[in-house]
């Protein structure tokens, strides 16, 4: 009879960099920039040419092109007053050039008196890729959550 005996390595562990640190979390606040100005030229250019972009349980939107596209339609949809506020709660070096973002996203409506209201919540992994020194989303999945 076989005897199988299976070792754990320790994880390996990756840091994230500071300066890597606030380029990531400065990325995030230009995403919710573009968003906010509804610019999907823009935002879907900070996807790699073969990123996937996953809403909840639809099919993927594979491609920087078709995610550029995803976004323009979308934006379309959305009413002038919401607002897309971003705040990554971890960030985790997975290999070198390899960064997992954990995040929660807030969609806000900015009222007549300049209040927000939480329109809708999510939670998102985002996976990015460091290629020629500059960061780009290579995956993503987002999560819708209870309403508040």
């Amino acid at each position: 009879r076989p005897r199988w005996h299976l070792r754990a390595e320790p994880p390996t562990r990756h840091a994230v960099t500071p300066d890597d640190e606030r380029l990531l979390r400065a990325i995030a606040d230009q995403s919710d920039a573009y968003w906010n100005a509804r610019d999907s030229a823009a935002l879907g250019a900070m996807f790699a040419d073969d990123a996937q972009l996953r809403m909840a349980s639809r099919e993927p939107v594979v491609s920087r092109t078709a995610i550029t596209g995803y976004f323009r339609d979308s934006f379309a949809r959305v009413e002038p007053a919401m607002r897309h506020v971003t705040r990554i709660t971890r960030l985790q070096e997975l290999a070198p050039g390899v960064v997992i973002a954990d995040g929660e996203v807030s969609l806000e409506r900015v009222t007549a008196d300049g209040k927000r209201e939480t329109v809708r919540r999510f939670l998102n992994h985002t996976v990015l890729v460091k290629t020629d020194g500059s960061w780009r989303f290579k995956a993503l999945r987002v999560h819708p959550q209870p309403a508040i």
